[in-house]
């Protein structure tokens, strides 16, 4: 039965290099995008009816063709809580999807959705019933699927399921219509559309089609409907004490992902460090404890919540500076050389009627002048920063750290209070620790001290391979021994580091002192743009 899934699977996935493999025991039915492998349990392969297995290849297919969170959430929030949520959004979306598309899998998909939601034995009845976030997850289900609902949940999933109701109904309609796309007016509306800047290194080197701009678009719609009208919802029933079972289940799955991560690949196994969907029919799709969840430990909601909150400013401060790399790297061409590599036309054709011209015929192809740049931060977390300052601080990183990851910019960043702490080292800038750490500078205490984390930048900066380096320092005011920091700082410079400050509220002037030319006076409020504006001018900037 093998082929004829795969032949289903391209079909439906529109990608004909999607490939089937056979998992390990009772394993998930799942898609990885990075590897395009849909896996396939084997005992329901061997036992369950040809029609079951061929509504969940279409299933996973369908997630190839539509699904895009991947691309367009932001990885901090797409592995955090809401994981779940997005899970069972997308499901009912992309089955409401291959119901319109292929209008004969309908039986198929039933055969598994009575199964999966048409019967709940009566121990999951009384766990979602006692559960206000599982039972949320798990009504939403039961309200797409059911003409009645079949489930008796607790008071605040039903508040909850009554309120976001019409935006759920929103989000699941959200799918390509059957009909071919105006090519040249979806083309120009993709690229005034704020999801295109997700996909500006993509799109640099290959066109996308209009069918895939609509599904991007569409994907996008979805994950603002959800952002801004469920999730804080959800969230609001994940932190009740009752859902407690679904906070476990959420860790518990984080800590399976980790111990896979850490142990041998089993090649029949999907990478559990590469962005999957899955759906596990044995255990009830979108139930708490479901084990079909790719999370991340170590997420902190704060981080999460400046993500959101300066997200259209990382977005454009990244695709800035993208198109500045990217132009900076093609080899350009300059005119009027006695000699060259081409010949340039419309100088020749004026040699023609003026001979004199021919010193001027040739045209020379330049080599790229790519930036090269990293990033080493020294962030005042001492005592005094407490409160607006401390929280500034943590938004402008935020801001700075998201855009360098997303362009691979080395990034380190060193606190410094009485003492110093190295919060993220630029050979692991992805580290799941590191948002801990950064969120740990919203409690500042102790002294300023600054010259431990001189020494630390120092060995960093040294150890850096990039011609363009940079050492920026972020305080609000005085330091200790303020003689010896400007003694290292005049070492850092003559190793060809630039050194910038910037001075957080009026007691800064300090940093002024330490470095002539330092912005002082800062106020909270714009600290995460202008800690942009600054990245953006340094990377264009030229030694």
């Amino acid at each position: 039965m093998l082929p004829e899934l795969q032949s289903l699977a391209a079909l439906a996935s529109s990608c004909p290099d999607v490939v089937l493999q056979v998992g390990v025991g009772d394993c998930n039915w799942s898609f990885n995008w990075a590897a395009r492998i849909i896996t396939v349990n084997p005992i329901d392969l061997a036992l369950r009816p040809p029609d079951y297995c061929r509504g969940l290849i279409l299933h996973e297919s369908a997630h190839a063709a539509l699904t895009r969170f991947g691309d367009i959430v932001p990885s901090e929030i797409y592995q955090a809580n809401i994981h779940p949520l997005l899970n069972v959004i997308e499901d009912c979306r992309i089955e409401n999807w291959l119901q319109q598309r292929f209008p004969g899998c309908r039986p198929w998909i039933r055969l598994y959705n009575d199964r999966i939601l048409g019967s709940i034995s009566d121990s999951n009845r009384q766990r979602l019933a006692a559960d206000p976030a599982g039972g949320f997850l798990a009504g939403l289900l039961d309200h797409w699927w059911n003409e009645s609902s079949v489930l008796t949940l607790h008071p605040e999933s039903q508040t909850a399921l009554t309120q976001v109701m019409p935006h759920f109904k929103q989000a699941i309609a959200a799918f390509p219509s059957p009909e071919s796309p105006d090519a040249t007016r979806t083309r120009q509306h993709y690229h005034s559309h704020p999801v295109s800047i997700c996909y500006c290194a993509q799109d640099h080197d290959s066109e996308p089609s209009s069918a895939e701009c609509i599904i991007r678009m569409l994907q996008h719609r979805v994950w603002v409907i959800i952002w801004q009208h469920i999730v804080p919802v959800f969230l609001r029933l994940l932190d009740h004490p009752d859902s407690e079972p679904t906070r476990q289940a959420i860790a518990q799955r984080a800590l399976e992902n980790a111990q896979a991560a850490a142990a041998p690949a089993d090649p029949r196994r999907p990478s559990s460090g590469e962005i999957k969907h899955s759906h596990r029919p044995s255990t009830g799709r979108g139930q708490p404890g479901d084990a079909n969840l790719t999370l991340a430990t170590g997420t902190s909601g704060a981080y999460a919540r400046e993500l959101a909150k300066h997200a259209a400013l990382i977005e454009t401060c990244a695709a800035t500076l993208l198109q500045l790399i990217t132009a900076d790297a093609r080899p350009k061409r300059s005119r009027f050389h006695r000699s060259g590599h081409a010949l340039d036309l419309r100088v020749a054709m004026q040699f023609e009627a003026d001979p004199r011209q021919h010193e001027r015929l040739w045209q020379r192809v330049s080599l790229p002048r790519r930036p090269d740049p990293a990033f080493v931060l020294l962030i005042d977390g001492s005592g005094s920063m407490a409160g607006p300052r401390a929280e500034a601080t943590f938004a402008a990183l935020v801001v700075l750290r998201e855009v360098c990851l997303r362009l691979g910019i080395p990034l380190t960043i060193i606190a410094f209070a009485s003492d110093a702490q190295l919060i993220q080292s630029a050979d692991a800038p992805d580290s799941t620790a590191v948002q801990a750490r950064l969120a740990g500078l919203l409690a500042p205490c102790g002294g300023t001290n600054i010259n431990p984390a001189l020494d630390i930048a120092t060995h960093h900066l040294n150890q850096c391979p990039n011609r363009h380096r940079h050492l920026w320092i972020l305080s609000d005011g005085d330091t200790r021994d303020p003689d010896e920091a400007r003694t290292k700082l005049r070492s850092i410079r003559r190793d060809g580091v630039r050194v910038h400050g910037l001075g957080l509220g009026p007691e800064s002037t300090e940093i002024a002192d330490l470095i002539p030319g330092s912005p002082t006076n800062l106020t909270p409020n714009q600290l995460p743009a202008v800690l942009a504006r600054l990245l953006q001018s340094q990377v264009a900037a030229r030694h």
